[in-house]
């Protein structure tokens, strides 16, 4: 991968959200949204809106969102088995939210 930073309107690229429902054309969606945050050299900020108290058994976890180091092993940008420091190595730059709120929408606005 070319690690080029893409602009948009001659400004660069800050940051990029991806909605995530954990589902599979999510994590298809995550793959693309983590491309484009390593070539812009953007946060990505993966956002998933429970609407149920988090923190209960059945609730979200963390380890529901996608895998960041397992996906840039794949991509062979990182070793396997890096540990969670080399992210931030890459320059690449990762928030994820879990946020609970009655309205998915309401929570991305």
């Amino acid at each position: 991968m070319s690690r080029g930073r893409a602009k948009t309107n001659g400004e660069p690229l800050m940051r990029i959200v991806h909605p995530s429902d954990f589902s599979q054309s999510s994590r298809v969606a995550f793959c693309h949204a983590l491309k484009i945050a390593i070539e812009s050299g953007a946060e990505l900020e993966i956002v998933h809106v429970q609407r149920h108290r988090i923190g209960h058994e059945k609730d979200v976890h963390w380890s529901d969102f996608p895998g960041i180091r397992a996906t840039l092993e794949r991509w062979k940008i990182l070793p396997a088995g890096a540990r969670v420091d080399e992210v931030a190595k890459t320059g690449l730059r990762v928030r994820k939210i879990l946020h609970a709120e009655s309205d998915p929408l309401d929570a991305l606005v």
